[in-house]
């Protein structure tokens, strides 16, 4: 098998290392440095909803609405791809999981710490009919790990919008979206 640059992208993005050069210990602990320092807001793709609320409280952005587009609803299921596919995945990828267990658990964290806002913004849109997808409990919030796969769409997709609707760009400003 061929070697990719497409090994621990979302570690490296963060970082900000090179794309073409492999993933190190060094630039996992950078790409969790600059996680921890520059961005105030860590979101998660299957969790959007209450992501996009934690941001609505930090930014006050008075978002009474959201349409959801671009979901892919064909893409296999980790259940359905062969277990050698996903052991390769997991070994090419083990920066990125570890990545994404860190930002899980910083989301959890800002949600419990906000879970009565989040739960009022989020069932206000459902009151409103926004909301596309379900609303948890977060007296027993369950983590999910579906996919570790970054979702680079949605994170450049809330990332271009930010400085739209934040304050000002300064570091602490960042949004993060682990998948």
């Amino acid at each position: 098998m061929r070697n990719s640059p497409r090994d621990n992208v979302q570690t490296k993005m963060v970082a900000g290392a090179p794309y073409e050069e492999p993933c190190t210990p060094e630039i996992f602990e950078q790409a969790k440095h600059n996680l921890r320092n520059h961005f105030s807001v860590v979101g998660l793709s299957e969790r959007f909803e209450d992501s996009l609320a934690l941001m609505k409280i930090r930014y006050g952005w008075k978002l009474d609405s959201y349409h959801s587009f671009n979901i892919t609803r064909s893409r296999a299921r980790k259940r359905e791809l062969p277990q050698a596919i996903l052991d390769l995945i997991a070994d090419k990828n083990s920066f990125d999981i570890a990545f994404v267990q860190l930002c899980e658990q910083l989301f959890q964290k800002s949600v419990e710490q906000n879970a009565a806002a989040v739960n009022s913004v989020v069932q206000t849109w459902s009151r409103g009919g926004f909301a596309t997808r379900s609303v948890p409990n977060y007296s027993g919030c369950e983590r999910r790990r579906e996919s570790q796969l970054t979702e680079a769409t949605l994170r450049s997709t809330v990332e271009s919008i930010a400085p739209r609707y934040s304050p000002s760009r300064r570091p602490g400003s960042g949004i993060s979206f682990a998948r």
